[in-house]
């Protein structure tokens, strides 16, 4: 510890390795979110990697994405940009659970939509490591919903791109994200993924995805073939049983007592 009791970049270091949240939060509050952002800014930094992972954690962390955002549109560096990816996405996740949060912190739309066009450049960029991409796209759609709300989101559709994507893990994570859309081009997208995908997680995930998103998913399903595939994706043991809950939904009512 410094002089004066103010922790410095080496404790922020310790304290992310060893792993304990509440000692990271501790040391970033103490520190404040300015001084753990000219540790992202400085790339020559030993300590960069560790004010990444803590970035989540800070005060108003919602001010880091500027920071955070050109670290993970560099994957040069595989380790600090996916760090960078995650933590915008959970930073982006916690603004889109908090709307009233959201509302009293007041941050700008301009900038939030600058950090989600990034995430979305990261997400549809092929070849990227899939957890880099998976985090970025996560990144994207979170702050999507926070602008949305708003009525400041520009291109906020880019699920159903990333549903052609030749990763099965990007997607199956975009049909969740296409339920957002709620137009009737999503969800005739989604059901053709739900038919003809060759992967079965990423057809079950977007079968599970129309039947809790729509309410009329059975009769958007009822075209041949369709009750075949679905009880094809139910006896997949690949399948695992809350995706299998969600297809239920969409089961003629007497197949969903015996399944």
């Amino acid at each position: 510890m410094a002089k004066g009791g103010r922790p410095t970049a080496s404790d922020l270091t310790r304290a992310v390795r060893r792993g304990d949240p509440e000692e990271i939060e501790r040391i970033v509050r103490r520190m404040g979110t300015p001084a753990v952002a000219a540790i992202i800014n400085d790339r020559a930094s030993e300590h960069r990697l560790a004010a990444i992972e803590a970035a989540p954690l800070c005060q108003d962390s919602w001010t880091l994405l500027t920071f955070l955002v050109p670290v993970l549109s560099s994957p040069d560096d595989h380790p600090r940009a996916e760090a960078a990816a995650r933590a915008a996405a959970e930073i982006a996740r916690a603004m889109a659970r908090d709307r009233v949060l959201v509302e009293r912190m007041e941050p700008p739309p301009d900038e939030l939509e600058r950090a989600r066009h990034a995430c979305g450049v990261v997400a549809r960029r092929r070849g990227l490591p899939s957890p880099l991409r998976v985090h970025a796209m996560a990144c994207a759609f979170g702050l999507a919903s926070v602008l949305r709300s708003a009525s400041e989101c520009k291109d906020c559709h880019v699920a159903q791109a990333l549903l052609d994507d030749p990763d099965p893990e990007i997607r199956r994570m975009a049909a969740w994200q296409v339920v957002d859309a709620g137009t009737p081009e999503a969800w005739v997208r989604l059901r053709d993924v739900a038919l003809a995908d060759a992967d079965a997680l990423v057809a079950a995930a977007a079968t599970a995805a129309l039947c809790t998103g729509n309410p009329d998913a059975r009769a958007l399903l009822s075209k041949d073939g369709t009750m075949a595939r679905i009880r094809a994706l139910m006896a997949d043991p690949n399948v695992n049983r809350g995706l299998r809950a969600a297809i239920r939904r969409c089961l003629p009512r007497r197949e969903k007592r015996t399944r």
